[in-house]
This record gives C-alpha cells, structure tokens and sequence, in this order.
C-alpha cells in the first residue's frame, strides 16, 4: 500500500508499506511556546462585609512560565495571545444567617469581565461547595487577572482542608488556578 502525505510546506513525502516516515516541515508550521500556570492559596480567606468585593488572594507559585503573580492577587501575563484559566474556590459558611449564597467573578486590569459572575450556594452552615470559573481571555503582555467574591452571609469564607491521615491524603488548598495559552 502507498500514500502519500502533503505538508504544509512545499515537500511531498511517500509512504511505502509498513514502515514509519517522520517529517520535519522546518519553519511550515508556526510553534506556538507554551506559557502556563498554576496557583494556589492555603489559607483561609475571610468575608470583609457584605458591601465589598472580595478580592481572591494567591499564596503559591505551584509551576509557571511566562505567567506571574504580582500584589498577591494578580495573574500577569508576560506575553500577549489567548489564554485558558480555570478557577477554583472552595467555599464554606460557618454560621449565622439564611442566605448561603457565594457570587464570584474575575477582572481584566481591574475592570470585571461582563456575564462572568456565577453564584453558588452551600447547604447551610458547615456546608461547603466548590465554585469554579473557566473563561479565555485575550491579552496583552503586561495584562492581570484578578478573581473576586463577594456573599450577603459574612460567615461566608474560602477555605483549605488539612491533610490528613487513615488514609494519607494530600491538602487541600483554598483557591486552586490554572491558567495557559490557547493562541
């Protein structure tokens, strides 16, 4: 059996039988470098009242390339393009009040992003849900992300869990971030 591959570039390659060709288009095809990043937090973040905008804090540079953390609280992207990321809060209230619900959002240069609000809402008091956002975004280089919460129920808090024992597990952080590029 024959075939025959046509790349990108100007070379046709022929495939003859079973064996196995492997091409090197040279510059036909742009190589797009992979910027990414993961973050966390491992602390427990408080409601500052029921009139504010919670802004997410970021403890942890867990791995990154070409994506930062600036003020503790910012996402920069050091190079312009598409960028995938994907938030995840671990909400809980501890008490007090009848409304158990958590809204979060994220910003672009300190300016939300419009339709990127998502309410959750946990069981009542102990109760907990994991809120997640996930969105592209198109920046700049130098453009920041920033994730933001806000509930009526000042009991309201992200929260991390202990590891623990019988069976060993691993922590689990507050706020968990990752984020690459799409484009």
């Amino acid at each position: 059996m024959t075939s025959v591959v046509s790349a990108v570039s100007t070379a046709t390659v022929t495939v003859t039988g079973t064996s196995t060709a492997i091409v090197n288009v040279g510059s036909a095809l742009p190589v797009i470098p992979l910027y990414s990043g993961s973050f966390t937090d491992n602390t427990v973040q408080t409601n500052a009242g029921t009139a504010v905008a919670n802004t997410v804090s970021i403890g942890a540079s867990d791995d990154a390339n070409g994506i930062t953390v600036a003020d503790g609280t910012k996402i920069v992207y050091n190079y312009a393009g598409r960028y995938y990321f994907s938030f995840l809060g671990q909400f809980i209230t501890t008490g007090g009040g009848s409304n158990y619900a958590v809204t979060m959002w994220h910003s672009v240069n300190g300016s939300a992003v419009t339709n990127s609000a998502y309410q959750y809402t946990t069981s009542g008091v102990g109760g907990q849900v994991l809120g997640n956002i996930a969105d592209i975004v198109v920046v700049n280089a130098g453009d920041y992300v920033q994730f933001h919460w806000w509930s009526t129920n000042t009991y309201m808090r992200l929260t991390n869990v202990a590891a623990g024992s019988a069976p060993t597990r691993p922590a689990s952080p507050s706020v968990n971030i990752n984020t690459f590029n799409v484009g």
